[in-house]
């Protein structure tokens, strides 16, 4: 393989994850590294670290930086395939200090790349740091713009408390996130259930932690609070709006929606808008007696169970906020997206 078909070949691994490609997946392919030595000696490849390549045009960051050690605990797999399996995503999971400047929390001075890990993991790169742990389901997740396992706001909060950092910096830590609608009070509660000393309280003392916290968890505006609210339907509703437009698609052309109402609340349901669970219940009975062709497909409709009324927690949004970030700010830092190659014209699993 030459050089020009080598250079093709990483490209297309590379497109699939974040500009980078690791010697073990190039060597997969075919490509030697010699080959990929003198590749990045004649400028055709950039070394991020040892065994981990990134295709010119590929922008430097820090967030890359963690990408990169990620990809080399695992140097065989494409990140695809770790990602989509929980038992390979969770054996690796950014935390700590990483995953507070990947969340955006805090003003925490970097001190290495961290990875919950759980087995007994050694790294020859001197900036990596492993913590044995094993993390439940529910402490970790994968980031909504990286696509990295890492674990949530609230276990990020935790961790660093357990680590010894000073409460005004996890009072920072929690304000950031409350602001940026990555946590609620209840969760960080039980995240910190048995762990009140950490703010100088005694154990069990969660009333005490209300009362630290309060400034920052301050009452929801009404209109965010509605915003919230009617995300929260439209998700319980999604797999209603599925049957609804399945079986919208099987009605006869003569059906007749003799009620523009009707037909208006329809197309709300199709697109997820329905406010309310109070709404949609009324809006389900109005079109049934508005399907005046069938009997039996008024009876199905009927029949059909209504999703239950709850409201769920939103997850991994984020909003614009004042960076406090020391030296460059925070979206300079962690937030770029990084170019890529040309995608594969058959190309494999992507994240």
């Amino acid at each position: 393989m030459d050089a020009a078909e080598s250079l093709e070949t990483i490209g297309e691994i590379a497109s699939q994850q974040w500009g980078l490609c690791t010697a073990k997946q190039a060597r997969a392919e075919g490509v030697t590294p010699l080959t990929l030595s003198r590749l990045e000696t004649r400028g055709g490849l950039i070394r991020v670290r040892h065994g981990v390549y990134a295709t010119v045009g590929t922008m430097m960051s820090p967030a890359l930086d963690v990408k990169a050690q990620w990809l080399a605990l695992r140097p065989e797999m494409m990140a695809a395939d770790r990602v989509h399996d929980p038992t390979l995503a969770s054996e690796s999971v950014i935390s700590h200090t990483t995953a507070a400047e990947l969340w955006g929390i805090g003003d925490l001075w970097p001190d290495g790349i961290h990875f919950t890990v759980n087995r007994r993991r050694q790294s020859r790169q001197p900036e990596v740091q492993f913590h044995r742990n094993k993390l439940d389901d529910h402490e970790w997740t994968l980031h909504p713009e990286h696509n990295l396992p890492i674990t949530t706001a609230a276990r990020t909060i935790v961790d660093l408390a357990l680590d010894g950092h000073e409460p005004q910096h996890l009072l920072d830590l929690i304000a950031d996130a409350s602001e940026k609608q990555l946590l609620q009070e209840p969760e960080l509660l039980s995240a910190f259930a048995g762990n009140e000393t950490a703010f100088g309280l005694p154990k069990g003392d969660q009333e005490g932690l209300r009362m630290l916290w309060k400034e920052c968890f301050p009452p929801v505006p009404a209109a965010i609070m509605e915003e919230q609210i009617q995300r929260a339907v439209a998700k319980a509703l999604e797999p209603f709006a599925e049957e609804l437009k399945a079986l919208v698609a099987k009605m006869p052309l003569q059906t007749d929606f003799h009620s523009s109402n009707v037909e208006e609340a329809l197309q709300n349901m199709l697109a997820g808008r329905a406010a309310t669970a109070h709404a949609l219940e009324a809006t389900h009975k109005q079109l049934a007696e508005t399907i005046v062709h069938s009997e039996g497909l008024k009876t199905l409709w009927l029949s059909t169970p209504l999703p239950p009324s709850h409201t769920a927690k939103p997850q991994g949004e984020s909003c614009a906020t004042t960076s406090k970030t020391k030296g460059a700010p925070r979206s300079d830092r962690f937030s770029t997206e990084e170019g890529s190659k040309p995608r594969r014209k058959e190309a494999k699993r992507r994240i």
